[in-house]
């Protein structure tokens, strides 16, 4: 998984010799955490995680609009009204429609939320698409970066929770397991860290 990816390059940039603020996969720890948080949106939204090149597309349009939506100050960026607001919106909406209309004939996987909106006009399950991508990354990745501060208050405990979680299976797996009864919880020691880090901060 993303978050998986997250830890094992966190836990090798940090026993490296050289200091670098890298993990093995050449990416930053902000960058693998943003991908960490589209991917687990996109598994709520869509059913699965968005291929890598689609992952950076979108998550770079995400931030444009990000950037103009949320602040209209200086007053260039006209908040929604803005040319490049509209731009990114009509590329992203397109995708999602595509996406919606393959879920509509099968062609896709759904997730249960998902399921549960293709009763509604395309639009509307587009936009409740959006808003999940658009507002709820900000929470996920809030929970994702204390949980690595709470790491790091526990550095003798890093190498086995990136263990732990490499060792984990896909999260296809993970929901095949849960339908058939069959689960059981592969990281006890990462899921105690999410736990305390969303109890010290909510």
């Amino acid at each position: 998984s993303h978050f998986a990816e997250s830890l094992a390059c966190q836990s090798s940039a940090q026993s490296s010799k050289s200091g670098a603020k890298r993990g093995a996969s050449g990416e930053s720890l902000p960058e693998l955490v943003r991908a960490a948080t589209l991917g687990l949106i996109s598994e709520v939204t869509l059913g699965e995680a968005l291929p890598h090149a689609e992952t950076q597309a979108l998550q770079r349009l995400m931030h444009e609009w990000h950037y103009r939506v949320t602040d209209i100050i200086p007053g260039w960026k006209l908040g929604w009204r803005s040319s490049a607001v509209q731009t990114a919106e009509k590329i992203v909406f397109t995708y999602f429609a595509a996406r919606v209309a393959a879920m509509r004939k099968g062609e896709a996987p759904a997730c249960l939320a998902a399921k549960r909106w293709l009763h509604l006009p395309d639009r509307h399950v587009c936009e409740l698409i959006f808003t999940f991508i658009a507002m709820g990354h900000e929470n996920v990745g809030s929970a994702i970066s204390w949980t690595f501060a709470l790491l790091c208050e526990h550095p003798s405990e890093q190498e086995a929770v990136a263990a732990e979680a490499l060792r984990a299976p896909p999260m296809h797996e993970s929901r095949q397991q849960h339908a058939v009864g069959t689960a059981q919880r592969p990281t006890p020691r990462l899921d105690a860290f999410v736990a305390e880090a969303l109890r010290l901060y909510p």
